[in-house]
Formats: C-alpha cells, structure tokens, sequence
C-alpha cells in the first residue's frame, strides 16, 4: 500500500540522500552539546575546551 505513494517514495530518496551525503562528507548525527559534537567525531575547532 505505501509503496504505491508516489511523494512518499520521493521524500524517502531525498532522506536517505540526505543522511548519505552528510556521513561522506564527514558529519554525522548531532549530539546535544552543539553542531560540533557528532557521532562520528567532532568537527572543526573547538571552543572553550569543551571536549564532550
């Protein structure tokens, strides 16, 4: 039934492209400390000595 949805299936492609193209560029899922702080790492320079 939802595979027939047409505008789902479009909202999945540009999700999931979305998520693919973030973790090859090297982000990743976003920790509550700020942009910064992701799963995969952190990005860029930190600030204050805040380290997690």
């Amino acid at each position: 039934m939802y595979l027939n949805l047409d505008w789902l299936l479009r909202i999945g492609v540009v999700l999931f492209g979305h998520a693919s193209l973030d973790r090859v560029a090297g982000y990743g899922l976003k920790y509550n400390n700020g942009f910064a702080f992701t799963h995969l790492g952190v990005i860029g320079k930190v600030k204050n000595g805040n380290e997690g």
